[in-house]
């Protein structure tokens, strides 16, 4: 069965800059967010996390450089050459980095496309920036179990078909970075 959760490898010199730009950065982190309207609700989601604003790409560019380029390598994939054109797609909110604490992360079952507010996201991108053992993502209507190895970098669909939630480690921290593809407006 295709499970369309395709996984990437990012360079760790990339995961580093990650890392080291979220631990420069960390007093202004701030607790993590479950929806677009900014609501905290630590029962469902426990992290401190820095959002990199669409404007503010360039702090991280070799990121999203191969990022582009694994999206283009998913949609080759996914898509018949036949179907015709299929987007336009961009990234155009910000992205998260997150930082989860032993006990923490995204607990309860979710997919990225859960309010009218979240409608155009189209793909998920998430890399995990640490190797972190019993600590990865598990979509249970694909019976799929990411593991959390730094460089991972897993492209999935945002809607409902694949709700997932975070494997909580109760001995290490984890930290990822994560965003949308989301389709844009035609200029036409």
């Amino acid at each position: 069965m295709e499970t369309f959760i395709e996984k990437y490898e990012m360079p760790l010199s990339v995961c580093d800059e990650i890392i080291d730009l979220y631990q420069k950065n960390e007093s202004n982190a701030i607790d993590g967010c479950i929806s677009s309207t900014s609501k905290v609700d630590k029962d469902t989601k426990v992290s401190k996390e820095i959002r990199i604003e669409v404007d503010e790409q360039k702090y991280i560019q070799q990121y999203y450089t191969n990022l582009y380029a694994m999206t283009k390598m998913y949609l080759k994939k996914h898509i018949p050459t036949d179907a015709g054109k299929y987007g336009p797609l961009s990234i155009l909110e910000g992205t998260n980095i997150q930082k989860y604490p032993i006990g923490g992360g995204f607990k309860k079952l979710h997919s990225e496309r859960m309010e009218y507010e979240t409608r155009s996201r189209e793909l998920v991108f998430m890399t995990y920036l640490t190797n972190t053992p019993n600590a990865g993502t598990y979509f249970p209507k694909q019976n799929v179990t990411t593991e959390c190895i730094k460089g991972d970098t897993i492209i999935w669909p945002a809607g409902f078909t694949h709700m997932h939630k975070g494997i909580i480690s109760d001995t290490h921290e984890k930290m990822i970075i994560t965003g949308w593809i989301n389709f844009k407006k035609s200029d036409k």
